[in-house]
């Protein structure tokens, strides 16, 4: 999939949503990022959940379809313990 084409669809949808609500998307800024690449079809809720958390925090994701045993392991305590 084009990255380029990815990000145009994106901001157009954000600038669309963004006259709805009344923000003005159109100074959001662009950022190259290293993103996690998923390997299998059925881990890409754990991979957006995960990215996302990182972006939030600010932090780079630096995590491999390895740490999704391990990731998924994180999720259930995490919610079990009421802390997501």
């Amino acid at each position: 999939i084009d990255g380029q084409r990815i990000f145009h669809n994106v901001m157009r949808w954000l600038v669309d949503v963004g006259a709805v609500v009344g923000d003005d998307v159109q100074n959001y800024s662009r950022r190259q990022s290293c993103i996690p690449r998923q390997h299998n079809g059925y881990d890409c809720g754990m991979f957006m959940l995960y990215y996302v958390c990182c972006r939030a925090l600010e932090i780079e994701p630096h995590f491999t379809q390895a740490d999704m045993v391990r990731l998924r392991q994180r999720t259930v305590l995490d919610l079990l313990n009421a802390q997501l």
